[in-house]
């Protein structure tokens, strides 16, 4: 009964990662694009809203697709553990 044990920290690994990925890639992407209004505009077009942006879409984002992933990660284990039989 490994699968039980693994089961909840591959949860909360999953759950983590893919929150932290996406608050990440969501804040580079809005800085980058307040550094090119910089470029253009002269002025910095980032601030705190941005960053609670970012952590709205890693929180919302990262819940379903890290709980996704786990879950998807637990039937590729169970199906490698039986596999069908070949009749």
């Amino acid at each position: 009964m490994k699968s039980t044990i693994v089961f909840p920290y591959l949860l909360f690994f999953l759950t983590l990662s893919t929150i932290a990925s996406l608050f990440t890639t969501t804040l580079l992407i809005r800085f980058v694009v307040g550094m090119i209004a910089y470029y253009q505009f002269g002025e910095i077009d980032f601030n705190l809203n941005d960053v609670i942006y970012a952590a709205k879409v890693g929180i919302a984002g990262g819940i379903p697709l890290g709980i996704g992933a786990s879950i998807l990660a637990n039937l590729k284990e169970s199906k490698e553990k039986f596999p069908p039989s070949g009749s």
